[in-house]
């Protein structure tokens, strides 16, 4: 009874707490002063005011479901059945067996990204991170990300403790493998299995990811959250639960991977309907029970979580409902197409299509159904896996088209292989998947390394451009303390390395970052590094007074144009 009297304190004070805050904005700006006071700096008050509101929304949500789950006798047997599933299930992950393929796996990975943490590159605003200290991922939604790294840092002002993030997302990684291997392989987890799986932990496109010294991490564990539903797929109840919650924590990491749930759903469906395990009533009440979840999770975090700002990215923006269809058959055209390019030229661009080919000939040699419906099944189901990997993404307006919002294709890929390779089929083959899942990882460890090579390359290549632009713009400088305002035009391109790299993997070009360049917001930060301070003209106004100031310096690398106090910078 005290327990009970207990919780029903805490719950009656967050109701209060949170119709406070939902009904009264002055509550809201009292908050946010108090917090600047005790932080002793300002905050960006308009997000901030917005989280508030949100966050009071979503205690309501926390105390509606706890009691439910508390008090109510359908509640505390899902708690009890939960908890018992969930025991089950992660303490069989620890067995022996399973800890020596993690340190596999967790080896494998390293090596793959071992050039990268090499290179110790700072990518896109780990720049401008690693200088001011800042977190800011709130803003986007990754409250977890924000969270995590305050733990992980020890303090709410970040420094560059790399390569202990990278690490941490390897081993994040090599557990979301196990959990797929344990998945799809039906707890019989073969060395075949393991090369087919490597995909998920060494991607090409989560190079990128990678290589945020910041953010690696909370984008594995998106990756993470995404998959470890599946272990409970078999437990209706468990799995819906499950995959609410995990996928409102993979929202909260990084929403690129909402691809990932998508696939894992459509590649166990389809080990349903070869085997005929079930009816296929039954496959399809899973498949609309997990797609109930999946949009339920992400309109619950978009309506409830999610503070969208007038002034955010585009990106954020949904289609609307007259453009939804051809929108997504666009965005749709698109990925298939960014893919495609990404490797034309290279290896993976003919093993990924032979993979796919040896993928539906053994399901529809192996099929306990019709053969010409498996069939047709098949040539249908394969495209539409590799399209919904993009997730959530295919429904807005303009998405992100970097590497790093495809991590959904690596899952993609090491399910096709890992399928491949765990379905029982002839020994012909058995053994051409094999060989398969074998040339595809490979070739990914081999773009991974070259492409941390090719970061190391580029590190010193914009060291150089940037020590001469420094050099020739100091001796530019009159004797005012006022700061000089720069304008950069055009960036350094890539080092002549990458030129070579790129001819055999084109998607290394667009995966090397490049720091020293114009029209961007952290284009001018390489510049501080030299502590050159400055101010910098970063948007292109319609402003021709910059054209015609004096050129300084015109050289192979640079012109510099300028009066000792303003400078129009062109990059070669």
């Amino acid at each position: 009874m005290k327990l009970i009297k207990c919780l029903t304190i805490i719950a009656l004070f967050i109701l209060a707490l949170g119709s406070a805050i939902l009904l009264l904005p002055e509550i809201r700006h009292f908050i946010i002063s108090r917090a600047e006071s005790v932080l002793d700096k300002a905050l960006f008050r308009d997000f901030w005011f917005l989280f508030l509101r949100n966050m009071a929304i979503t205690g309501f949500f926390i105390v509606a479901a706890s009691g439910f789950a508390l008090l109510t006798k359908t509640g505390r047997a899902l708690c009890i059945e939960c908890r018992d599933a969930w025991e089950q299930e992660f303490r069989s992950l620890t067995r022996k067996r399973y800890v020596i393929w993690f340190l596999i796996l967790t080896a494998v990975y390293l090596l793959g990204i071992l050039t990268i943490i090499r290179a110790n590159f700072s990518y896109n605003d780990d720049l401008d991170r690693a200088l001011k200290g800042y977190r800011g991922w709130s803003v986007w939604g990754r409250y977890i990300a924000d969270f995590l790294s305050t733990i992980l840092h020890m303090n709410l002002r970040l420094t560059d403790i790399s390569p202990l993030p990278q690490i941490f997302a390897v081993l994040i990684l090599a557990a979301s493998t196990l959990a797929f291997l344990k998945i799809l392989s039906q707890d019989n987890i073969t060395i075949p299995a393991l090369v087919a799986a490597i995909p998920i932990g060494l991607s090409p496109y989560f190079l990128e990811n990678y290589s945020f010294k910041f953010d690696a991490p909370y984008m594995a564990l998106s990756v993470f959250f995404s998959i470890i539903p599946f272990l409970f797929y078999r437990k209706t109840a468990v799995f819906r639960i499950t995959s609410f919650f995990c996928l409102i924590a993979m929202c909260m990491s990084y929403q690129a991977a909402s691809g990932v749930y998508i696939v894992m759903v459509l590649i166990i469906a389809c080990r349903l309907w070869i085997a005929g395990e079930t009816s296929v009533k039954n496959m399809l009440t899973f498949i609309a029970a997990s797609m109930a979840s999946y949009l339920t999770a992400l309109i619950f975090f978009k309506t409830a979580l999610f503070v969208s700002m007038p002034d955010g990215s585009a990106s954020t923006a949904a289609l609307p409902l007259n453009r939804l269809f051809p929108g997504i058959a666009s965005n749709s055209i698109t990925y298939v197409r960014t893919i495609i390019g990404d490797f034309r030229g290279g290896l993976p661009v003919v093993s990924l299509p032979l993979s796919i080919l040896l993928f539906i000939i053994i399901n529809v040699f192996s099929s306990k159904r019709n053969r010409a419906l498996t069939f047709a099944v098949m040539l249908i189901g394969v495209p539409v896996m590799l399209i919904l990997s993009y997730g959530a993404y295919l429904a807005l307006q303009n998405p992100l088209w970097l590497p790093r919002a495809f991590v959904g294709f690596g899952v993609f890929t090491a399910a096709v292989l890992t399928y491949t390779v765990t379905t029982p089929a002839a020994k012909a083959l058995k053994l051409c998947s094999i060989a398969a899942a074998l040339l595809v990882s490979y070739n990914f460890l081999v773009i991974d390394l070259a492409y941390g090579n090719a970061l190391a390359e580029q590190k010193q290549y914009q060291n150089f451009r940037t020590a001469l632009l420094v050099a020739d713009l100091s001796r530019s400088l009159d004797n005012s303390l006022v700061e000089p305002v720069i304008r950069i035009e055009n960036n350094i391109g890539y080092s002549p390395v990458i030129d070579n790299i790129s001819k055999t993997c084109p998607l290394v070009k667009r995966l090397v970052y490049i720091a020293l360049s114009g029209g961007n917001e952290w284009g001018h930060l390489p510049l501080h590094y030299y502590r050159f301070n400055h101010a910098a003209d970063y948007e292109y106004a319609d402003d021709n007074s910059f054209f015609v100031l004096p050129v300084l310096i015109d050289n192979s690398y640079h012109t510099i144009r300028g009066d000792g106090k303003y400078f129009f910078v062109t990059l070669k």
